[in-house]
């Protein structure tokens, strides 16, 4: 089309053609929205410097820019840097294996570069991106986190679907102060212990982690892990809490004597109790099965219920031990004979 005929046009949706090249896009002096997904665009030709003017590299008043699934390998063959007002880029789907062309985009806002084979950034992949407030990097085989500088606007992180492993790298988040919305799913990062506590403590402005409201409550319990101060502080004022908060802390129980727990014990039966956490329980008992002293440490103090006692006389304790007498006496009747 000519492109006089379209001169007060603001927006243009090309999504779904077959186009291969940016480059033949008529000039559009007013044109703020430009949607060429699902193409196959695979560079922007600029337009040359004594011919007429034509192409996404000569809409100037460009502020939205889609170029999603198409065919792009390199981002400087896209000559972006003559799109000064561009505050929003979509190159998600493409081919794309490092981070680069993006000098001088003083103005960019959102940067989608979701599903391409970005391995690692280079330490000037984003640095002049100083007004960037929303960044997304899925699936892409990220491995480390490095080189997220220069973005000291940045609300948005998603980098999820990933190969981010080291809780390390969660260190290299801090340079965001404003980070509100962070994604790390489906990273095997996200599967560690202290995944969720490490980036609270490390961001305070996070307000989602994984799509997941970042609680008050949570924050809190961050708190009770990291600084030994806050503990001492919470036995005094609500030692509840502390209670409840440690009751939590998994144990892995690698034995267990059920002889032991249900009671068998004869006359002068004197047993070591089954390390839990390398900690022993010495167990002295007399002629009826129970206990005539108990050692237990470090687990004494508020776990005497930890193994159960059966009475004397009831349950499994007086089967089993029906069981062992009758036992002992047809083995005496079998000698005396």
């Amino acid at each position: 089309p000519q492109s006089n005929s379209f001169c007060n046009l603001r927006e243009l949706n090309l999504d779904l053609n077959l186009i291969s090249d940016g480059g033949s896009i008529p000039y559009l002096p007013v044109l703020t929205v430009l949607r060429l997904n699902h193409n196959l665009v695979t560079m922007i030709t600029p337009p040359p410097s004594n011919g007429p003017r034509m192409g996404v590299a000569s809409l100037g008043a460009l502020e939205v820019l889609q170029l999603g699934f198409n065919q792009i390998v390199d981002i400087p063959s896209l000559f972006l840097h003559r799109l000064p007002n561009l505050k929003v880029l979509h190159l998600q789907g493409n081919e794309i294996t490092r981070v680069e062309g993006l000098n001088e985009m003083y103005q960019l806002r959102e940067l989608n570069l979701d599903r391409n084979k970005i391995r690692a950034l280079d330490a000037q992949s984003l640095a002049s991106l100083s007004s960037l407030l929303e960044l997304r990097l899925e699936e892409n085989g990220l491995r480390t986190l490095d080189h997220l500088v220069g973005l000291p606007r940045l609300t948005t992180l998603a980098a999820g679907s990933n190969r981010i492993s080291e809780v390390s790298d969660l260190d290299k988040l801090e340079v965001m102060p404003c980070l509100q919305h962070l994604t790390l799913a489906n990273n095997a990062v996200a599967r560690k212990q202290l995944y969720r506590p490490a980036l609270v403590r490390r961001l305070p402005s996070l307000r989602l982690i994984d799509s997941r409201e970042v609680t008050l409550e949570e924050r809190e319990r961050v708190e009770i892990i990291y600084n030994p101060d806050a503990r001492a502080n919470l036995a005094i004022t609500d030692p509840t809490m502390l209670r409840g908060f440690a009751a939590k802390v998994p144990l892995k129980v690698i034995s267990m004597n059920f002889e032991l727990m249900g009671g068998l014990g004869g006359a002068g039966d004197t047993r070591t109790a089954p390390s839990l956490g390398g900690a022993t329980a010495r167990v002295d008992r007399n002629v009826h099965g129970d206990s005539g002293h108990t050692e237990w440490h470090p687990l004494s103090g508020g776990h005497e219920g930890f193994f159960h006692q059966p009475q004397r006389g009831k349950g499994i304790g007086r089967f089993m031990s029906g069981r062992g007498t009758s036992g002992g006496s047809a083995d005496r009747r079998s000698h005396n004979r």
